[in-house]
């Protein structure tokens, strides 16, 4: 039959031919679905990149409405651009076609959790655990490894004596275009120089590129550590990133080279325990043996129920990002994630069973 423009922009993404589009293939197209979109409708300017893709993946849809792997596609665009409907409806359109799919059923329930959507969370982890035990039994994993992190006391010193060789990485903030510290910059990099001033062996990785203003973060807490008596010297800059995870991917390889197994991981109060939830993620994921994160929270631009507030939100989108960081949007990467599942949900039982004849 004829080949429609959403047909072919699929198959344009599809490099491989594998027969779906991941991230790396849909972030080579952007081009390609700029161009369609202009020569469907002459030049345009959006502010958002993804614009044009969801525009051709509406058309993929509409012309082909029981293509899974398009609905795929729609899953990836939907958790990077935070397109929350989006997503929900790829997710249900999947397990229309896929009754119990794995990978739908683990992300809607991941984002029930996150939305506060308790009843249709239960509904989908009932419907899971129908499906899979094993998968079921992950996800319930990674939920209890973000309520973990999150009912562990925030520390806000750092303790003395450590005798392991470590590092010290805090993460950036927007500052002014003149590269003053805004509020919450300042809470994070007040508490950096107390820890380099307890650990003067240890490294200063800064992290953040110009994300809201002309100043790249990394550089702007480079000045300040300075200016504060830190040696340049001791100070590594990660100005790649544009997110929290971007940071711990780039960063890991960092700490490969130096062999460090030791991290002290600095920022504000309030963005703590989520971005330990997002270290613990990449850093158990690349780095083969697991490296240890102290975590120690910055003074707060936020006070009283502000904080209180702020502190539901960040807790509410660990268990998104938590997703995002483990890319299970993606089919290639979700399988090869639940093989890990099967593997350690097998070990765990074995550990049990073990437990019980030893009592």
């Amino acid at each position: 039959g004829k080949l429609t423009s959403g047909c072919a922009w699929f198959k344009a993404l599809d490099k491989d031919g594998d027969g779906n589009v991941s991230l790396e293939e849909l972030l080579d197209g952007l081009n390609v679905t700029r161009l369609l979109a202009e020569a469907r409708r002459g030049a345009i300017h959006e502010d958002s990149k993804w614009v044009h893709a969801v525009e051709q993946t509406d058309e993929l849809i509409r012309d082909n409405p029981n293509f899974v792997e398009g609905y795929r596609l729609r899953l990836i665009l939907a958790t990077i651009s935070d397109n929350y409907t989006m997503l929900f409806d790829a997710a249900d359109n999947i397990l229309r076609l896929k009754p119990g799919d794995h990978q739908s059923l683990l992300l809607k329930a991941v984002y029930c959790k996150s939305l506060g959507k308790t009843a249709e969370f239960e509904e989908t982890m009932k419907l899971m655990e129908a499906s899979s035990a094993t998968i079921s039994n992950a996800t319930k994993s990674l939920m209890e490894q973000v309520d973990g992190i999150w009912e562990h006391p925030i520390k806000t010193s750092i303790e003395s004596g450590i005798k392991e060789k470590l590092s010290i990485l805090a993460l950036g903030s927007p500052a002014d275009d003149d590269g003053t510290p805004r509020p919450r910059l300042l809470g994070t990099l007040k508490k950096t120089l107390e820890v380099a001033k307890t650990y003067p062996e240890a490294e200063i990785f800064v992290t953040g590129g110009a994300v809201s203003s002309s100043m790249p973060e990394a550089i702007a807490m480079r000045n300040w550590l300075v200016k504060h008596g830190i040696s340049k010297n001791r100070i590594i800059m990660e100005m790649k990133a544009r997110d929290t995870v971007g940071n711990y991917v780039e960063i890991l390889p960092m700490l490969r080279e130096r062999n460090i197994k030791k991290v002290v991981l600095v920022t504000v109060l309030y963005h703590l325990q989520r971005s330990s939830v997002l270290a613990e993620a990449v850093f158990d994921e690349g780095a083969g043996d697991e490296i240890e994160v102290i975590r120690i929270g910055g003074e707060s631009d936020f006070v009283g129920e502000k904080l209180t507030q702020r502190l539901k939100v960040e807790r509410a989108a660990s268990y998104r990002d938590l997703a995002r960081a483990l890319r299970l949007y993606e089919q290639r990467d979700f399988k090869r994630r639940c093989s890990r599942f099967t593997t350690a949900v097998k070990k765990i039982i074995h550990l049990r069973s073990f437990a019980q004849l030893n009592k």
